[in-house]
């Protein structure tokens, strides 16, 4: 009898130590599941940066080539935003507001995103922050976010800033 109880326990024991280890197992796998999903958000994020920047920098601009003053830009109070100039996607602030959906393969599943962007105009001396009440710069700060829709609580936030350069001549 005392043998059956020591094995029952033996046996308790290792269920124990089992059901630890399939928790540690667990624990790591969701753990590099969601820092591949992360990783994939910074790469979307990153990639639809680097097609906003591709765009020109103001409707103006793509318009003429250049622009002598501030008050040739378009205005973000009415000129930011999708269906805001007769070429959608043109220029970098066509981008404002707008919301999209990404698909990326896995395997043989895909993952969903949504992305949106925001710009507005940065301030000249430091263009990672935007500019006080809405002034129009020779700088245009993008933010771009990316949510994960199959994995709650997961997302990214990347921004950078994009000259005029040459094109303001002022």
């Amino acid at each position: 009898m005392p043998q059956t109880m020591l094995a029952i326990l033996a046996m308790m024991l290792f269920s124990l130590f089992a059901v630890q280890q399939q928790e540690k197992v667990y624990f790591a796998q969701s753990t590099m599941i969601r820092q591949t999903v992360s990783a994939m958000l910074n790469g979307a994020a990153v990639e639809r940066l680097e097609e906003i920047g591709s765009k020109g920098y103001d409707q103006s601009i793509v318009d003429n080539e250049t622009v002598t003053s501030t008050a040739e830009l378009a205005s973000a109070a009415t000129g930011f935003g999708p269906g805001n100039d007769p070429t959608p996607e043109d220029d970098i602030d066509d981008f404002h507001a707008a919301l999209d959906t990404l698909y990326r393969a896995v395997g043989t599943d895909s993952l969903s995103f949504h992305v949106e962007s925001t710009v507005q105009y940065a301030d000249e001396v430091n263009p990672s922050v935007p500019a006080a009440g809405g002034i129009k710069t020779k700088f245009k700060l993008v933010t771009v976010t990316v949510r994960s829709i199959d994995l709650e609580d997961l997302e990214a936030t990347v921004s950078r800033s994009f000259s005029c350069g040459s094109g303001c001549q002022w």
